[in-house]
């Protein structure tokens, strides 16, 4: 494992982006923690920096990384959710997120992405496809642009999101048909380990909690 690195955070509001913000700074890392509206009292209590920032303009996107404390990796947390009209940022927002990272000289790039999306379409459960298969799709793309981008990536497909604590029973596997639920906060601990493990650079991963 190396040192905690300066992280940026978009899509940081979600739970696990809580969670991750709040992991980082414990560790000695504050994060910059960028979301649509800049302000989530949650956040600040994490002790992240926040940043405001729409993932769909990319100019936002540059003005951030321009003025916020450097970073050494991006995590991307931003997705669509069904049965809302505004336009997904699954596919347009993670492209703007990966174009900047690459024009800042920001080489690590994790992306959270789900089960179902790219290989894994068959292992999500029938009713996540046709609820989220548009979303999916959308992802499926934002992983495509990714490996092709030059960056050192790494892909990480949580399972269903569950809101219950930590367990300690998260774990990530290189298999495409293993599906399962994880608790967010269990996702964060498993981005954090990522980020300061460079053996997991280039490797896409379902992340599930052990049965049990």
């Amino acid at each position: 494992m190396s040192v905690v690195p300066r992280v940026a955070i978009f899509g940081a509001s979600s739970g696990i982006g809580i969670e991750l913000a709040r992991r980082l700074a414990a560790a000695g890392s504050p994060p910059v923690a960028v979301t649509r509206s800049g302000a989530a009292p949650a956040l600040a209590t994490a002790g992240a920096t926040q940043q405001r920032a729409d993932v769909l303009d990319r100019a936002a996107i540059d003005r951030v990384l321009a003025v916020a404390p450097r970073a050494d990796a991006l995590v991307s947390l931003v997705g669509g959710r069904p049965f809302r009209k505004e336009p997904p940022p699954d596919w347009d927002g993670n492209r703007n997120l990966v174009d900047a990272a690459n024009a800042a000289g920001i080489r690590r790039f994790v992306l959270v992405s789900t089960i179902g999306a790219g290989g894994s379409r068959a292992a999500a459960p029938w009713i996540a496809r046709l609820v989220l298969g548009r979303f999916m799709a959308l992802k499926t793309q934002a992983e495509d642009y990714l490996r092709l981008s030059g960056l050192d990536w790494t892909i990480v497909r949580p399972g269903h999101l569950t809101d219950q604590p930590a367990g300690g029973q998260g774990q990530l596997l290189e298999d495409e048909q293993v599906s399962g639920a994880i608790p967010r906060a269990d996702v964060a601990a498993l981005v954090e380990r990522v980020l300061q493990d460079p053996a997991t650079i280039g490797r896409t991963y379902a992340a599930i909690a052990r049965a049990g």
